[in-house]
């Protein structure tokens, strides 16, 4: 019964305590909805605010954050604060709105430092151009006086009385300076015998009045002499392929052409490295050699006041031809020791006219120098040889059989064509000098011209190849006499082969 008691003594307290849980239950899961309607209003303001004002969405956002719009709520923080410091709904929309708000002004001071920023950068390129702008008008100014400075040192020292050579050879074309210079210039050791600070002097000084453009008309000298100058004392040749001799020669036999006979040479040359000669070595050597001797000439026709080439009188051209044409020289050079001619003129009207001749006859594609001078036994005597320049014309004959053997890439052998002679005979007067076709021997395939000018010249034999001419006036056939020059132009007439 005691138990009884007991057990029905219990039963109000038990239904006290159910109760009490059923209210705590009750206002949880009202506190629940309640955080839960919060949290979605939460949500959707923050949603449509980051649409708004930013076009951000959890799907498209520059941070890659799929719950970019789903509020933060800190639980531990919330479950610990006094009813009283809990936050409604209202306020925490209004804190997402001021957020916001602080974003968009964080925006726009961002996008105003960064358009300040640029302003910057491009007021300091601005700044930068004009600094090198001016840095390189103060450089070429600078660059200017130094130049003037070292332009003014020829007359300078000039007046001072101690005028070094490159000083004479400016101011000998200087149209401002009337003084003029009675020695003579060693026009092919021009710059050798000179010490090399001289001629690191003489390269800046000729240099410095090419820039400045200070003697325009003499434009033409200066880069020759600028050419000279920087010709090296010694030659070391045989870094060309041949021995120091044979460069020495090749000098040598340089050193006596005019400047209209180095062209013609440089010309043939260019052909024989293109058809493919043997000895590569000798030849390119010897073209290389040409720009220097051309120069040479040049800054001798400018400093002797002509408009002529100067070739040395020490040779004979004719000696010189040979010699140049012939292929053994190459591998054994031959001395120049042959004899000086008696009466060989040095009168500047005779030798203008022969250089003028040579410098304005230009070579064709398809002719050559031609130098086959025959030795006329009993002819030397005191008369002088005549000078000549004459060419042969070699081309191609497309017969059937060459047609059928041949193509353009791979030709036939060239052939004489026919034969361009021009004598000079300028003492010769009262007379016409002649020419006539004699037998070379016993040979048929050959045939000697002969010409004939008289007293002072002796006659000269040049050996032909033994064809029928065209004489024809209509298609290149010349035979007169005109200013000392007897011309012989003639073509062979072409063989045409019928069935």
């Amino acid at each position: 019964m005691e138990g009884y008691r007991n057990q029905k003594r219990d039963n109000p307290r038990d239904s006290k305590h159910s109760n009490s849980l059923k209210e705590q239950e009750t206002q949880e899961s009202s506190s629940k909805r309640a955080k839960n309607e919060n949290f979605e209003k939460l949500h959707s303001t923050r949603t449509e605010l980051l649409h708004k004002h930013f076009g951000y969405t959890d799907e498209n956002n520059p941070f890659g954050d799929e719950e970019l719009t789903q509020p933060f709520i800190w639980g531990k923080n919330e479950k610990f604060k006094s009813p009283d410091n809990k936050k409604g709904p209202e306020l925490s929309v209004n804190e997402v709105q001021s957020k916001v708000d602080e974003l968009k002004e964080l925006k726009q001071r961002r996008k105003h430092y960064e358009l300040e920023k640029s302003k910057l950068i491009e007021s300091r390129l601005t700044s930068d151009k004009k600094n090198d702008e001016s840095y390189e008008e103060w450089e070429a100014k600078e660059m200017e006086f130094n130049l003037k400075q070292i332009v003014a040192k020829p007359l300078m020292r000039y007046k001072q009385g101690r005028p070094k050579l490159v000083d004479k050879l400016i101011l000998t074309v200087d149209p401002d300076f009337t003084e003029s210079f009675k020695e003579e210039f060693e026009i092919n050791n021009l710059f050798k015998r000179q010490s090399s600070e001289d001629v690191k002097e003489a390269v800046e000084i000729i240099n410095a009045y090419l820039q400045l453009e200070k003697l325009p008309e003499s434009t033409e000298y200066l880069e020759n002499l600028l050419v000279l100058a920087k010709e090296p004392a010694q030659s070391n040749f045989e870094l060309t392929g041949v021995s120091q001799m044979v460069g020495e020669k090749i000098d040598q036999i340089m050193s006596s052409k005019s400047l209209s006979e180095l062209e013609v040479f440089e010309t043939q040359i260019k052909k024989k490295l293109e058809l493919g000669v043997v000895d590569t070595n000798f030849w390119e050597t010897a073209l290389s050699r040409i720009p220097y001797f051309k120069a040479c000439r040049y800054v001798s026709n400018v400093l002797r006041g002509s408009d002529r080439s100067d070739a040395p009188a020490t040779a004979s051209d004719s000696n010189d031809r040979k010699e140049w044409e012939d292929e053994s020289s190459k591998t054994k050079v031959k001395s120049e020791g042959k004899k000086e001619m008696k009466d060989r003129r040095s009168d500047g009207k005779k030798k203008g006219s022969y250089e003028k001749f040579v410098q304005y006859t230009k070579l064709e594609e398809d002719e050559e120098i031609f130098d086959d001078l025959v030795d006329l036994r009993g002819e030397h005597g005191d008369l002088e040889t005549p000078k000549y320049f004459n060419r042969v014309k070699r081309g191609y004959e497309w017969t059937k059989y060459n047609m059928a053997h041949y193509d353009p890439d791979h030709p036939p052998p060239k052939l004489v064509q026919g034969y361009r002679f021009n004598i000079f005979y300028p003492e010769l007067k009262g007379k016409v000098p002649q020419w006539k076709l004699q037998k070379d021997g016993e040979k048929t395939e050959t045939a000697l011209i002969r010409f004939i000018g008289g007293a002072p010249y002796r006659d000269i034999a040049f050996r032909v190849v033994n064809k029928e001419w065209v004489t024809d006036p209509q298609k290149g056939f010349k035979n007169f006499f005109d200013n000392g020059v007897l011309h012989l132009y003639f073509d062979f007439k072409k063989i045409k082969y019928r069935r």
